[in-house]
C-alpha cells in the first residue's frame, strides 16, 4: 500500500518555499501566443523563430489616462496582453493617473509587491498590516519619492494636491492580481449573503444594502487595472531568485551584527513609514564619466522595507551618447520605461543562436530585458535622457561583461582569453590594462550594494506558484505540460474546489493494515498550481505506514482517532531518530525528504489527516528533540463566545518550532451555531479546509473585474480549497457547533480580516478616503468604524 500512496503523492507540494510568486523562465524567453486557444497556467509560447523585437516593446506610457470617473483615477497596465515578451518573466509595470483629490481605492495585490515612484504631484499613500495589529503606515509622497506596498496588504493612493498626479508602479509578478475591497465584498456575483456581511461588519441590513448598491463603479476601474492578464505562465515550475515573504514585512536591520543569508529583520515594534520610503529619485545622476551614464539603485540598503519582498527600482541617467555597456542581471528580469530622451536598446539570446533583439525607444516606451541575458541601453539623442527600471529581485545582481572578463581579480589567464576571443595575447594584455576603473565603481554602486538577498535560506520549490486566481486542472486535456492544463475559467464551478468523502474510512485489510486516501489535483482539480494537498490515513490495529520519504513535500500529521508511534530519521552522518507517541489532537511534522513512518500502537483502528506542502534562527541541531515537532491539544474546542461566534486555533512555528522553514501550518476552526469566520485573506497561503463536525456554508470571491463568488455547503468529511490571497469566509448556518481543520501552505500564512483592516486600522484610515472608496457619506463610515473601535 505504501507504494501506491507514495506514487500518488508526487503531486503534493514540496513547499520548501517557492522563492517568488512567478517562476523563473525555462528558456531565454517564452513570448505569449495570445491567439492560442489552449488553456494552461499561462500562455503558450510563440514559435521562437517568429519572435521579433516588437514582442518586447510597448509604447504610450507617456499618455495620460482618463480620470473622469467617480474615484478620479486611472491605471494603465503594461502586462502580457500589451507586452507579450513578459510572459514567464515575473514583472509588470503600470502608469497611475490621478485627478485632483483622485483616489486609487483600497485594494490588494494577492500575487505581487508594488514599488511606486511619484513622477508628478503629491500623493497620500498607506497600507494596513494584517490582524491582529491592523497598523496603518501612512506617508505623503512628492516628486521623486518611492514607496513600497508589501504583497497582499490592503493599500491606497490619494492625490492630496490641487493639480493632477502621476506615478509609475512596478510589480514583481507579470500578473499581480487585483482585489478592490469594496467591489469584492459588496459586489460579488452572486452576492455574499447579507447575513454574512451583517455579522462581518456588525451593522444592520440597511447599511449593507446601501453599500452593495454602490459597487458597480469599481468594476469599471478594476477591469482596466491588473486583470487583463488572465494567465501568465506556460510551464509551471522553476527556481525563483527571491523568497516569498513569511510575514507582512521584514524591514532590514542594517546595523545587526548577525550574519544570515540576507538581512536580519528589524523589531516590528520599531518599524515606521520611513522604512518603506525613499526620497530623491527625481534628482539626475552624475554622467560626467567615460561611459556617460549614472545609476541610482533603490534597493534594500536604500529602502529597508524591501527586504524579502523581491523587487527593486532603478533610475538610469544618460548624457548624450551615454551608454550602459553590455551586462547581465543574473537574478532578475528588467522592465525599462523611457521618461526623457531617445534610446537604442537590445538584448542577445543565448547560444547557439546569439540573436540580437534591438529597438529604438522614445518617451513613454517600455522594453523588457529577460532574466540573465546580455543587454544594453544607449542614448542616441543629442540631449540628456533618463528612464526608470523595475527589477524582479531585491538583489538582481550585475555582471558587466568587459569588467568581468578583462578586469577580474586575479586576472583570467591571457592564454585562456586569447583562445576564447581568438586574439593575439598582446591585444588581450592591452585590453586588461584598459579595464575601466569607473566600471568597477559603478558596479559597486549599481546593483551590488545589496550584498545579501534573503533573510531565510533559499530552496527549490517543486510546484509552481499560481499566476492567476486559480488554474483548475483539465484532466481530459491531451496536451502535455509540466503539470496539468487549465480548464476554461468560464466553465469553472464550485465543484472544482470541492471533494466529498474524507470522513469515510479506507480499506486497511492488507498486509500493512494501512490505507491512504490522497486528495490531490486529480481528485480536487482546483488544487492545480496551488501547491498543497491533503490525505486521510487509516490504520488497522497495529497498522503501519512503513518507512518512506516524500522527496518534494513536508508532511504535517494530525491524529483524529487513535494512538500512534511516529518518527523520522535525519540525514547522514548523524542518522538521528526523532520519535514520539501521538494521541488524539496531537500534531507532528515530518520534514521534506526525510525517512519517516507512522505506526498504530493501539488496539483499535485509528486515522489521521496529513497535509503535504522560512522564519526563525535555527536551533542547534544537536539540541533538537522530538518535542520540537509536536503539538498536543488540537482536539480541544476553542472558545466561541465572541461577537462572531468563531475561534481559530493556529498551529504554526511558534507552537511547533520544527515547522520553521517547512512552509506549512494547520488550524482548528470552531464555529458556534450561526457563527461566522468573517471575510478574510491569507496573503501568503492557500488554505484547504476539511469539515470534522457539523455543516458550514463557505465561499471565496475571485479578483477584479469578475468578483465571482464560489460558494458551497460542506458537511462532515467534505474538503474545500481557498486559493491564496482571495477573500473567503466560513458560516455555520446549522443548529449545532461546527469544527473544521484548515491546512495552510505557509508556516505564517498571515490574516487580513476585511472589516478590521479597513474600518479598524490603527491609526484610522481617513473617512474621506473610505467615503470615496465605498461611495457613501462620512456619517455611515464613522458609524461602521465605531463598530470596530474595540479591535484597535
Amino acid at each position: 500500500m505504501a507504494s501506491p500512496f507514495l506514487l500518488l503523492a508526487v503531486l503534493a507540494l514540496a513547499f520548501a518555499q517557492a522563492l517568488a510568486f512567478d517562476p523563473s523562465p525555462l528558456q531565454d524567453f517564452c513570448v505569449a501566443d495570445l491567439k492560442s486557444d489552449i488553456f494552461i497556467n499561462g500562455f503558450v509560447c510563440k514559435n521562437p523563430k517568429l519572435v521579433m523585437a516588437e514582442d518586447f516593446f510597448s509604447s504610450g506610457l507617456n499618455i495620460a489616462g482618463n480620470t473622469k470617473n467617480k474615484v478620479g483615477s486611472n491605471v494603465t497596465l503594461v502586462n502580457v496582453m500589451r507586452l507579450p515578451g513578459v510572459n514567464t518573466l515575473g514583472v509588470s509595470i503600470a502608469r497611475l493617473d490621478y485627478a485632483p483629490y483622485g483616489l486609487n481605492p483600497l485594494h490588494t495585490h494577492p500575487r505581487g509587491t508594488e514599488i511606486l515612484t511619484v513622477i508628478e504631484g503629491t500623493l497620500l499613500v498607506g497600507f494596513v498590516t494584517s490582524n491582529p495589529n491592523n497598523t496603518l503606515f501612512l506617508k505623503t509622497l512628492r516628486v521623486g519619492d518611492v514607496f513600497v506596498f508589501p504583497i497582499g496588504m490592503i493599500h491606497f493612493q490619494f492625490n492630496v494636491g490641487e493639480g493632477p498626479a502621476v506615478a509609475l508602479a512596478g510589480f514583481n509578478s507579470q500578473n499581480p492580481g487585483l482585489i478592490v475591497v469594496a467591489d469584492a465584498v459588496f459586489g460579488s456575483k452572486p452576492p455574499i449573503p447579507v447575513e454574512v456581511l451583517e455579522k462581518s461588519f456588525q451593522v444592520g441590513k440597511d447599511v449593507i444594502e446601501e453599500l452593495m448598491a454602490q459597487f458597480k463603479y469599481i468594476i469599471e476601474m478594476a477591469s482596466r487595472f491588473l486583470l487583463l492578464a488572465l494567465f501568465a505562465l506556460v510551464f509551471s515550475q522553476a527556481i525563483a531568485s527571491d523568497p516569498s515573504p513569511l510575514q507582512d514585512f521584514c524591514v532590514a536591520d542594517k546595523n545587526s551584527p548577525v550574519f544570515v543569508n540576507g538581512l536580519v529583520c528589524k523589531n516590528p515594534n520599531f518599524t515606521t513609514p520611513e522604512d518603506f520610503f525613499f526620497s530623491g529619485l527625481d534628482q539626475p545622476g552624475n554622467t560626467t564619466n567615460k561611459l556617460g551614464f549614472a545609476a541610482n539603485l533603490v534597493d534594500v540598503m536604500a529602502i529597508p522595507g524591501l527586504n524579502t519582498l523581491g523587487i527593486s527600482l532603478l533610475r538610469l541617467d544618460f548624457a548624450p551618447n551615454g551608454l550602459i555597456p553590455p551586462h547581465i542581471h543574473p537574478r532578475a528580469t528588467e522592465i525599462f520605461t523611457v521618461v526623457e530622451g531617445t534610446f537604442y536598446v537590445g538584448f542577445v539570446t543565448s547560444n547557439p543562436e546569439n540573436r540580437l533583439f534591438s529597438k529604438v525607444m522614445n518617451k513613454g516606451d517600455v522594453f523588457v530585458f529577460p532574466e540573465g541575458l546580455i543587454h544594453f541601453q544607449f542614448n542616441i539623442g543629442k540631449t540628456s535622457g533618463f528612464g526608470i527600471s523595475g527589477l524582479s529581485s531585491q538583489n538582481p545582481g550585475l555582471i558587466l561583461i568587459a569588467n568581468t572578463v578583462f578586469g577580474s581579480n586575479p586576472p583570467i589567464s591571457d592564454d585562456i582569453l586569447a583562445k576564447a576571443f581568438q586574439l593575439d595575447k598582446k591585444i588581450v594584455d592591452w585590453l586588461q590594462t584598459q579595464r575601466d576603473r569607473y566600471i568597477i565603481e559603478m558596479a559597486t554602486r549599481f546593483l551590488l550594494l545589496a550584498l545579501f538577498a534573503l533573510v531565510f535560506s533559499q530552496a527549490i520549490a517543486s510546484d509552481p506558484s499560481p499566476l492567476q486566481d486559480f488554474c483548475v486542472a483539465d484532466k481530459n486535456s491531451p496536451v502535455f505540460v509540466n503539470g496539468l492544463i487549465c480548464k476554461n475559467p468560464n466553465f469553472t464551478t464550485p465543484e472544482d474546489f470541492f471533494f466529498k468523502g474524507l470522513d469515510q474510512p479506507g480499506n486497511t485489510m492488507n498486509k500493512l493494515g494501512f490505507n491512504a486516501n490522497l486528495v490531490n489535483a486529480m481528485a480536487l482539480p482546483g488544487l492545480n498550481t496551488l501547491g498543497i494537498s491533503i490525505a486521510r490515513l487509516d490504520f488497522a490495529p497495529y497498522g503501519l505506514n512503513p518507512p518512506h520519504t516524500h522527496p518534494r513535500a513536508t508532511e504535517v500529521f494530525t491524529v483524529v482517532e487513535g494512538t500512534f508511534y511516529v518518527g523520522f530519521v535525519t540525514s547522514n552522518p548523524d542518522n538521528k531518530l526523532f520519535s514520539k507517541v501521538l494521541n488524539k489532537g496531537d500534531v507532528f511534522v515530518f520534514p521534506e525528504g526525510l525517512i519517516h513512518f507512522q505506526y498504530n500502537i493501539g488496539k483499535t483502528s485509528g486515522f489521521g489527516i496529513s497535509v503535504f506542502v522560512n522564519g526563525f534562527v535555527c536551533k542547534d541541531p544537536k539540541l533538537a528533540k522530538a518535542e520540537d515537532f509536536l503539538f498536543s491539544g488540537l482536539d480541544k474546542p476553542g472558545n466561541t463566545s465572541n461577537k462572531f461566534g468563531s475561534k481559530v486555533t493556529l498551529i504554526d512555528a511558534s507552537k511547533i518550532p520544527g515547522l520553521n522553514t517547512l512552509g506549512v501550518s494547520m488550524a482548528r476552526l470552531d464555529v458556534a451555531p450561526n457563527g461566522l469566520n468573517p471575510p478574510h485573506i491569507h496573503p501568503r497561503a492557500t488554505e484547504i479546509l476539511t469539515v470534522i463536525e457539523g455543516s458550514l456554508y463557505v465561499g471565496f470571491v475571485t479578483s477584479n473585474p469578475e468578483n465571482k463568488l464560489f460558494s458551497k455547503v460542506l458537511n462532515k468529511g467534505d474538503v474545500f480549497v481557498f486559493p491564496k490571497g482571495l477573500i473567503h469566509f466560513e458560516f455555520n448556518y446549522g443548529p449545532t457547533r461546527a469544527v473544521a481543520l484548515g491546512s495552510l501552505g505557509s508556516q505564517n500564512p498571515g490574516l487580513i480580516r476585511i472589516g478590521e483592516s479597513v474600518f479598524g486600522s490603527n491609526p484610522s484610515i481617513s473617512d474621506d478616503i473610505l467615503a470615496k472608496t465605498f461611495q457613501v457619506d462620512k456619517k455611515t463610515i464613522d458609524w461602521i468604524q465605531a463598530q470596530f473601535a474595540s479591535t484597535n
